[in-house]
């Protein structure tokens, strides 16, 4: 056990004072992994609940399941029974710690029948949605959810089951099925597949991110309150609808992840677990420990092998079922630190290693503090350079400039911030506007400089890639249940007058010289040059040289800096006409370095042309 632990603190010798913690938490993964698996199965065979409970057709029969410790009774009511209690569809309890089960012939349930479990307990009584429901559905007149039976005649037929993520870094496009559309609804999985797969894939990204799909009751919640965790939204269509959406990414060679919710549970009781067995602590801690007061939801036992078991299997039924290629874990640092990261920065490695253990977002949360504060020709470029590679060597990290949290309501994107109320009316090619000018300028610059400082991967979510100029506000009483700010305009970025399209081509080439020269992974960014009154950037990365000139009116004309030698040529440049910008550079122009010697020693410079609020990026032969 000590030699990974050794390993580690040979890369990060900061780790050193904090061997013994490391241990320690290494010993207890492992000793739950023991007492997990007995030393009998593999954890991934463990993580098979969802074969187990549930509702299940094997062998010409229904067989349901459910864990309800607390329960003194539970019956299944639905269309079968209709919905009255019978004799017939009653559970019987099969073991001390909770399990409950029902066989049923092959003609008592019907496919899209509607149902429920009525539970008793000392002393209550409630309907409840089975936990390991695999289908809910909402009434859309009395809004009331119920599971539904989910046994089509077929399976769904994979058109590509072979898929496996490609090599290399992973250039994620953050999006949501309900909300990429640009009508005032919901959107749906099919709308998806036929109108958004093939933006994604022309833009260049490799992999997407999507969002709100385990079941939720409450749609602004943008899906992280669940109720429902093995049931894919049914606000978005069929399990087979997000099937194909997943088997037509694939087919276009882009992996599918997820955000999973395990940091917490919607309080819901009949929809979700809230209260499933009568008792608030079958699946969460009880007392204010089980309560995340900020986000009002339940908080996760994670002591409790049946939790762990519940929340494991939920991981691989995601894969096993829908073929999905990973997740992303939402509120890791709830997960982590009994205080659940509120109002609690991390600063240094005492805040890792501190007694709260049972995110923090530099990034983007720079990217804000930066555009809102200072203007931009006071941005400290020594400190930006910091924080956009403040990182642990070893540690796999996903960069970004803006995800989703920073495109919600009371708050702005950053082409919003950067040029505020113009954007409604200066956005037509062709009209010169000083503060469209800088806040194009600015945001292909914010997006290049975060992408090519990224450790392992880049983000971007939907539509700010083009610079969308509205934020996400979700139908909500305070805005009378309007869905005018749940979607995205793609008529914008598809409109030729409007400058929209001209970011999207900057974003477009961004991805593809990223993907062309693996500029993400294995490469580091090494850096050239930082000259505060310059306003200059450069550093080199993957055989690539990196120049940024953040001045807001200085050229810099014959600007000379040693590089590696070699012939240079522009393969990108941010103020190229085709992306918005004043076509102050020559096309297809070498640029060759001049040896020069000083102090007895050889060394090579550069001479450039930097244009003002200007991002190129040259090719070294």
């Amino acid at each position: 056990m000590k030699k990974p632990i050794e390993r580690l603190i040979q890369k990060d010798a900061f780790l050193g004072p904090y061997r013994k913690i490391l241990q320690r938490r290494l010993k207890r993964t492992i000793d739950t992994e023991s007492r997990l698996t007995g030393g009998k199965m593999s954890l991934a065979d463990f993580a098979s609940g969802h074969e187990y409970f549930g509702l299940h057709f094997r062998e010409g029969r229904w067989v349901f399941r459910e864990w309800a410790p607390n329960a003194s009774a539970l019956c299944l009511v639905g269309d079968m029974t209709d919905w009255k209690e019978k004799k017939a569809f009653a559970l019987e309890r099969i073991s001390k710690d909770g399990i409950w089960e029902l066989t049923l012939p092959a003609d008592a349930l019907s496919h899209g029948d509607l149902y429920r479990l009525r539970i008793e307990w000392p002393g209550g009584k409630g309907d409840r949605i089975p936990a390991w429901t695999r289908r809910a559905v909402q009434d859309p007149k009395t809004l009331i959810f119920n599971a539904q039976v989910w046994s089509p005649p077929s399976p769904y037929p994979w058109r590509n089951p072979e898929f496996r993520c490609p090599p290399g870094p992973r250039l994620v496009y953050e999006a949501h099925v309900g909300m990429a559309q640009d009508a005032e609804r919901v959107g749906n999985c099919r709308e998806f597949t036929e109108n958004i797969l093939p933006r994604i894939s022309e833009a260049g990204y490799n992999t997407i991110q999507l969002m709100a799909v385990q079941e939720h009751p409450y749609y602004g919640s943008f899906g992280y309150q669940v109720s429902n965790y093995f049931a894919a939204s049914s606000r978005f269509g069929t399990p087979e609808d997000l099937k194909e959406l997943v088997d037509a990414a694939h087919g276009l060679e882009i992996a599918v992840i997820m955000d999973i919710i395990h940091s917490h549970a919607a309080s819901n009781e009949v929809e979700g677990i809230g209260r499933f067995d009568g008792t608030l602590y079958q699946f969460f801690h009880e007392g204010e420990r089980g309560y995340h007061r900020a986000w009002d939801s339940r908080c996760f036992n994670y002591g409790k092998p049946e939790v762990l078991h519940f929340l494991l299997s939920n991981c691989r039924f995601w894969l096993d079922e829908y073929h999905l290629d990973g997740y992303r874990f939402d509120g890791v640092t709830s997960m982590l630190y009994l205080h659940h990261g509120l109002e609690k920065a991390f600063i240094s490695y005492d805040d890792y290693f501190d007694e709260s253990v049972d995110e923090a977002m530099g990034i983007p949360d720079y990217w804000i503090k930066l555009t809102k504060d200072l203007p931009d020709e006071e941005w400290p470029l020594a400190h930006l350079w910091h924080e956009l590679n403040n990182r642990r060597e070893s540690e796999k990290t996903i960069s970004y400039a803006e995800s989703h949290d920073q495109a919600l309501v009371g708050d702005k994107t950053i082409i919003f911030q950067l040029i505020d109320a113009d954007m409604y009316d200066h956005m037509m090619v062709g009209d010169d506007n000083l503060r469209v000018d800088r806040g194009m300028a600015l945001h292909k610059i914010i997006r290049l400089i975060t992408l090519a400082t990224a450790a392992d991967g880049y983000l971007n979510f939907m539509g700010n890639e083009f610079g969308h100029p509205e934020w996400i506000d979700f139908p909500r009483e305070g805005n009378n249940w309007s869905y005018k700010y749940a979607r995205r305009q793609w008529s914008l970025v598809d409109n030729p007058n409007l400058k929209y399209r001209l970011l999207a081509l900057f974003d477009r080439d961004m991805i593809d010289m990223a993907r062309r020269f693996e500029l993400l992974g294995i490469n580091r960014p090494y850096l050239v040059l930082e000259h505060g009154s310059d306003r200059v950037l450069a550093f080199t990365r993957a055989g690539l040289l990196f120049v940024f000139n953040f001045h807001p009116t200085r050229s810099h004309a014959d600007y000379r800096f040693e590089v590696p030698p070699g012939r240079y040529e522009i393969i990108l440049d941010s103020d190229d006409l085709k992306y918005g910008g004043h076509g102050r550079l020559k096309k297809d122009q070498g640029h060759f370095t001049i040896p020069e010697k000083k102090d007895g020693q050889l060394r090579h410079t550069i001479s450039l042309y930097l244009p003002t609020r200007t991002v190129i990026v040259l090719q070294c032969h």
